[in-house]
């Protein structure tokens, strides 16, 4: 498998993951943090990867950039339905 596939799996079970947390009507009025690490085919930390969270109007909602060791953080998110889209241009 190629490294772009291998690297989208991990994506895809990393915001299967923040869904459970972003899905709960009762969280409505509550701001969230939503954070995770970016890893390789290999394992090895994807630094200054592009992390988008959208909403469901495909709007830009926020956006930051994976640190060194792969780990992003976007915090103070009003908890809803977002989709995380991360690139990495080689």
């Amino acid at each position: 498998m190629s490294k772009k596939i291998m690297i989208n799996k991990r994506i895809l079970i990393l915001i299967n993951l923040f869904s459970l947390l972003l899905i709960s009507p009762a969280f409505s009025n509550e701001t969230i943090s939503i954070s995770g690490i970016i890893l390789d085919a290999k394992g090895k930390p994807v630094k200054k990867a592009d992390i988008k969270l959208v909403d469901k109007d495909k709007e830009n909602f926020a956006s930051t950039k994976t640190e060194k060791k792969g780990i992003f953080i976007l915090e103070n998110i009003k908890a809803q339905d977002y989709n995380l889209i991360v690139n990495k241009k080689k």
